[in-house]
Parts: structure tokens; C-alpha cells; sequence
């Protein structure tokens, strides 16, 4: 029903055959009046486009972040499957996040059941870091949007929630795109509850161009007069809103820029949430295999670990507590961070320890080849010079020190840091070159240490050798098929199957954007 005014000045006397006064000169009103109107609240406005969001977990702390930092969504926490896939089915489900912890063993299962809805659902899952990698196959099939790692951040889950809500938009739009009718649920015996939904969220997609298009072009500049009417009004509101909707900024580039700012000022780690390794950790809770994000998380670690050695060698004790706490964002189970904290340690407890006697004979206080073998050994490893120079590194003062003496336990005590830094060393090269952690985790197998950080690190090199060599043959199989002709047939073992699967898994190959190269050309003439 149109709205009537007929309390208003100047309405009293109807105007036959003219159209109704002009707003501005009834309100009296010379400002642009749609700055008078109320604004509609985001969150009303992305419930309305279907962008609902609901977190299946039971982590207090993931909760909260993301309550923080989705303050302006409508949000619903439930702690069961059965409460998430009813609100999927019926439709109140825009965006799911899952906690794989809540799931466990079932999250494949689960997963599945909710892709059969990927035409109006966008799922999300969160995972510790060190079950992230079972689930890559999820995002790289494309049955999740994202993948990110516990504990989350609240910036990048921020990015990640509005990551998810441009595609959730995305998806609405592209029946109507498509001159399409609404989408309806996969399932036959589940369509009845979707209706509804759709049929307000269609009109809801119509409110929300009309809101973007309104903001642009002013709501009552567009209808001029009271009661003046134009039929088309509507369906051009709508289009217009659909063609100035800008485009999806690229959260990933945005935080690298952000990142590469922070190291130029030096904001390596301070301060938090705005520092190179905040960014840097925001980056790999978006896109876990970003090779980028790791390489600068390794080089911050680096020069955070060389500030603390070189804190702790000057007896700043303080420093070097602050520079170790920061590497522990990043790295909790660095095997040099350990070795650093203990190192640490020491230095605190001599601090308060009282003084030596000082009556010591003068034989006792004069030191022994041992004891300088021990203590440039000492020194060197503190500087990082563990396998270098010839004849000033770690390793060489502690092999003349073990044949001087191989069974005082000094000698053993820096055997075992020693190994633990280069297991630290191979770590921090890991994923930039597994040759060379390979080569750091023989020299610490060479010391005749056992530890569990090293046979994990020797699994997981042997494991990043078997992958590589994997890799390789699937780039070498594409080759052949596109030197065969094989490019798009037969299904499954094409050079086009080759490649996007490469393309998915291993973005950064070495030799897959040449063989792109090649494969283009051979379509061009085929």
C-alpha cells in the first residue's frame, strides 16, 4: 500500500492534474535526505542476502575470537552437528565454520553432506596446526573455502569471515546472473524448506542492490517527487546496484603489502596485530601453503633468534626473554627456541645465584684446553656458527674438545645443544629447501644424539623427498601428454588433468608455469 501524507503542511490542498509537492519544499529540508533516514544495520543487511553465519565448536577461545571478529554479522554458536545441518537444511545457513575438533574422525563425512549444498553454502573449517594437513584435500577439491589454523587470529579471521561472505554473495547472485531461476537444494526430499528462504533472500538481494544503488545516487534525487511513480524504477535500482558493486579485494595481497610495509619500518613482531609476523600469520590462516607468508616467517624468526643470542651474550637478559617470547608466536615447537629458553634459564639462575668463593687456589681458576675448547664452542653456538667457518665453528671446537676428552659430561651436555640447534637450523629451511635440511639434520644424526625432534624431523624430510618425487612425475606425465597430444583427452589422464591438479596441490612447482607455456601453444595448434 502506498504510503499517504496527509498530515503534512502544504497537503491539505490537492493539485488536479499536477504531480504532489516536492518533498524538500514540504520538509523544508536543503540538505540531501537520505542523510535523515536511519541507516539499515550491516548485520540486518547480511542476514537479509542469506551471509548468516554459524560456528559448530565448542572452544571457548575459538569462539570468542570469532565473536570479535564478526561483531557486525549475525552469528550463531551451536555445539552439534544435528543443530548445524538443520539450520543448513532449512536454509538459515549462509556460512558454515567447523571446528574439525568438535567432528573428529566423522569431518570427511560431514563435510561431504554439507558440499551437497555448495550452491548456497560456503564452509569453513578450523583445524590445530597439526592435524591442518589431513583436511588440504578438502580445500584443494574445492568442497571448503578456506582452511585455517587454531588458535585463530582475530584479524585474519575477520578477513576470513569477509572472504567468505563475498563469495556467499557471489553465489546468490549467479542464478539471476545466469537469467536462472533460484537455485533449489540437491536434495528433492529437502526442498520444500529451502523455498521459502530463497524467496525472501531473492527479494533481500534486491533490497541490498536497491541499498548500494541508493547510496550512490541518493534515494530521493532518484524518485524526485512524492508519489511519483515509475514502474521500472525497481528492476533499474537493482541493475544498478548489480553494476557498481566493486569488486572482491584480495585479502592475501593486501596483508603481504602490509607485511613488506612492516619490515621496511622494522616491525618484525611489535607491535602485535600489526607487525610483519602478524601479517605474515595472517596470510598462512588464509592460504595455509602460501610459500611467501613462510619464507618471511622464517627470515622474522631468524632475526629474532640472532636478537636473542646476541641479548643473551651480552647478559640482557631481559631482551632476550622478549625476543624468545615473540619467536614463540610463531613457532612454538622450535627445537632452537627450546634450546635458547633453557639457555635462558641459566643465565637467570647464575643471576641469583650468590657469589663463588673467591679463596680459589690459583691452579683451580686457571682454565684448562678443555675448558677454552668448551667455552669458544660455547660462544660459536650462541652466534650461530655451527657448521662454519672451517676451524672457528661449534662443531670444530667441540670435536677438539671431545678428543681431548670425549667422556666429561660437558663435552656430552654440548653435543646434545649442538644437535638441538641443528635440528632448530633444518627446521627454519625446511620448507624454502628440504636439501639443505636434509644436510642440518644428517650433521645432528653424525653427533650420535637420539632425540624424538630429530627422528620426526628425519620422517618428515624422508616425506618432503617421496612428495618432490611424486610432484616431479605428475609435471613429467603432463609433459609427455602434451608432447603426445593427449591435451584434454582422455578424462583423468590429460596434460590439462596433469596440470590443474599440480596447479591445486603445488602452486609454486618448479617447471609448471613453463609447462603451462607449452600446453597453451599445443591448444593454439591443435
Amino acid at each position: 500500500m502506498a504510503a499517504r501524507y496527509e498530515n503534512l503542511p502544504g497537503a491539505e490542498t490537492p493539485h488536479p492534474g499536477a504531480d504532489f509537492p516536492n518533498v524538500r519544499d514540504v520538509l523544508r529540508h536543503r540538505g540531501p535526505l537520505d542523510a535523515t533516514l536511519p541507516p539499515t544495520p550491516i548485520r540486518e543487511l547480511l542476514a537479509a542476502s542469506g551471509a548468516t553465519l554459524f560456528v559448530l565448536a565448542t572452544d571457548a577461545a575459538l569462539v570468542t575470537t570469532v565473536r570479535r571478529a564478526a561483531d557486525q554479522h549475525p552469528l550463531f554458536v551451536v555445539e552439534t552437528w544435528a543443530e548445524l545441518l538443520a539450520a543448513v537444511e532449512s536454509g538459515r545457513c549462509g556460512i558454515a565454520l567447523v571446528d574439525a575438533s568438535v567432528l573428529g574422525t566423522r569431518i570427511p563425512q560431514c563435510v561431504a553432506a554439507l558440499a551437497v549444498y555448495a550452491d548456497r553454502l560456503v564452509t569453513l573449517v578450523a583445524a590445530d596446526r597439526a592435524v591442518a594437513q589431513e583436511f588440504v584435500g578438502f580445500l584443494s577439491d574445492g568442497r571448503i573455502h578456506r582452511l585455517v589454523m587454531k588458535p585463530l587470529a582475530i584479524g585474519a579471521t575477520r578477513l576470513l569471515i569477509e572472504s567468505a561472505t563475498a563469495r556467499r554473495l557471489q553465489l546468490r547472485e549467479e542464478p539471476a546472473n545466469d537469467g536462472a531461476p533460484a537455485a533449489a537444494a540437491v536434495r528433492p526430499s529437502r526442498s520444500l524448506p529451502w523455498r521459502w528462504p530463497a524467496a525472501v533472500g531473492a527479494v533481500a538481494v534486491v533490497l541490498v542492490a536497491a541499498a548500494v544503488a541508493g547510496g550512490w545516487l541518493g534515494w530521493w534525487d532518484r524518485f524526485g517527487r512524492l508519489g511519483a511513480a515509475d514502474p521500472a524504477a525497481p528492476p533499474a535500482a537493482a541493475a544498478a546496484g548489480a553494476e557498481t558493486v566493486p569488486p572482491p579485494v584480495d585479502p592475501i595481497a593486501e596483508l603481504r603489502a602490509k607485511a613488506a610495509l612492516a619490515r621496511e619500518d622494522g616491525r618484525l613482531a611489535e607491535p602485535v596485530g600489526d607487525s610483519a609476523l602478524d601479517h605474515y600469520l595472517a596470510i598462512l590462516a588464509l592460504a595455509p601453503g602460501d610459500q611467501e607468508a613462510r619464507s618471511g616467517i622464517s627470515a622474522v624468526v631468524a632475526t629474532l633468534f640472532t636478537r636473542a643470542e646476541e641479548a643473551l651474550l651480552a647478559e640482557s637478559l631481559e631482551a632476550a626473554a622478549a625476543a624468545l617470547d615473540q619467536v614463540r608466536r610463531a613457532d612454538p615447537a622450535s627445537s632452537r627456541l627450546a634450546f635458547l629458553d633453557a639457555q635462558l634459564a641459566r643465565s637467570l639462575a647464575a643471576l641469583a645465584a650468590p657469589p663463588a668463593n673467591a679463596a680459589r687456589s690459583p691452579a683451580a681458576s686457571a682454565p684448562t684446553e678443555l675448558d677454552s675448547a668448551l667455552s669458544l664452542a660455547t660462544a660459536r653456538l650462541r652466534r650461530g656458527q655451527l657448521l662454519g667457518p672451517a676451524g672457528d665453528s661449534a662443531s670444530a671446537y667441540l670435536a677438539r674438545a671431545a678428543e681431548i676428552n670425549a667422556n666429561d659430561p660437558r663435552v656430552a651436555a654440548l653435543r646434545t645443544d649442538l644437535a638441538a640447534a641443528l635440528i632448530a637450523a633444518s627446521r627454519l629451511v625446511f620448507d624454502s629447501d628440504v636439501a639443505a635440511a636434509a644436510s642440518l639434520a644428517g650433521e645432528a644424526r653424525r653427533l650420535g644424539v637420539e632425540s624424538a625432534e630429530l627422528a620426526a624431523l628425519e620422517s618428515d624430510v624422508a616425506a618432503a623427498f617421496a612428495r618432490e618425487g611424486e610432484l616431479a612425475g605428475r609435471l613429467d606425465a603432463a609433459r609427455a601428454r602434451v608432447q603426445s597430444g593427449a591435451l584434454f583427452a582422455p578424462a583423468g589422464d590429460s596434460a590439462l588433468d596433469y596440470l590443474a591438479g599440480l596447479q591445486t596441490d603445488a602452486p609454486y612447482l618448479a617447471g609448471l608455469p613453463q609447462a603451462w607455456d607449452a600446453f597453451r601453444e599445443a591448444s593454439a595448434l591443435a
